[in-house]
């Protein structure tokens, strides 16, 4: 996870709730948990599917990850912004340009 700046713990999921790919959350210090965005589990999905590597906080105050699987190509991943309840892909893996990036080994080839 990590601290943003409002203070509050921000992270990801593999899965979270049925049917779910996944999801990015927001914890307070109080303890309070906010579900941001979920993934969908359903094939082809646009936005990815299984985010592995957590989210950084770009200096805009958005935070930005990526998943491991899903897209618009299918099975490679890819790189989304999360800023509030609106998630926006921003780059779709065609494993000419990388594929499924995880904060650890992830074999899933297609």
């Amino acid at each position: 996870m990590v601290q943003g700046t409002d203070g509050s713990l921000y992270g990801t999921t593999e899965e979270f709730v049925s049917p779910s790919a996944g999801n990015v959350f927001k914890i307070t210090t109080q303890g309070e948990i906010q579900t941001l965005y979920t993934f969908c589990l359903q094939q082809n999905c646009i936005s990815g599917e299984y985010p592995l590597a957590g989210v950084i906080q770009g200096i805009d105050g958005d935070f930005y990850g990526t998943t491991s699987d899903g897209g618009a190509n299918t099975y490679y991943g890819t790189i989304f912004k999360v800023a509030s309840k609106d998630e926006v892909t921003l780059h779709s893996f065609d494993s000419t340009d990388g594929a499924n990036p995880s904060s650890r080994s992830h074999p899933t080839a297609p």
